[in-house]
This record gives structure tokens, C-alpha cells and sequence, in this order.
């Protein structure tokens, strides 16, 4: 049996990423140069599609809108929580 169809291209992985800066952009294509949908705050979670092209990961977050943030600002471990802030009253 010979088949002449190419086998369907399995879908890119998919793994959760953090903003590792304040304010980072998420943009409608790879660029600096590309217009910015929105920004991330540190430690915010996102999906990551595929693996990084040319500096960047297209990533999709919680609200579905995708776009393109730089790969310097993803990382793939959680964020540690800020230590809490106690206060001594004498």
C-alpha cells in the first residue's frame, strides 16, 4: 500500500510561560517594530506556542488573544512568590 498524502503536521507543543519583566509587550509579529497588543506584568502565565523563532515565542494568553513576546522576557519556572511584607508595632 502506497500512499501519496502527506501525513498531517503534528500540532506544535504547547507549555505554560511567565513574564519575567513588568510591562512586556506582546506584539502582532515578531518585531520590534510591530505594533503591540497589549503587556504582561511580572510573573504572569501564558501559553507558549512551539519553540522560539528568531528570538521570540508566539504565545496565546488566558483572554485568547495571541501574539509574539521576546524570548528574554519568558521563562518556563514559576515565579517564586514576593516574601511577605510583616510589620512589627512596639
Amino acid at each position: 500500500y502506497v500512499s501519496f498524502t502527506k501525513p498531517a503536521a503534528p500540532a506544535p507543543t504547547t507549555r505554560t510561560g511567565y513574564s519575567t519583566g513588568s510591562n512586556v509587550n506582546v506584539r502582532k509579529s515578531a518585531s520590534t517594530s510591530a505594533a503591540v497588543l497589549t503587556t504582561l506584568s511580572r510573573g504572569q502565565s501564558f501559553t507558549v506556542i512551539g519553540s522560539a523563532q528568531n528570538g521570540w515565542y508566539q504565545v496565546q494568553l488566558s483572554n485568547g488573544v495571541k501574539g509574539f513576546v521576546s524570548a528574554q522576557y519568558v521563562s518556563f519556572t514559576k515565579p517564586a512568590a514576593p516574601a511577605p511584607t510583616t510589620r512589627t508595632g512596639y
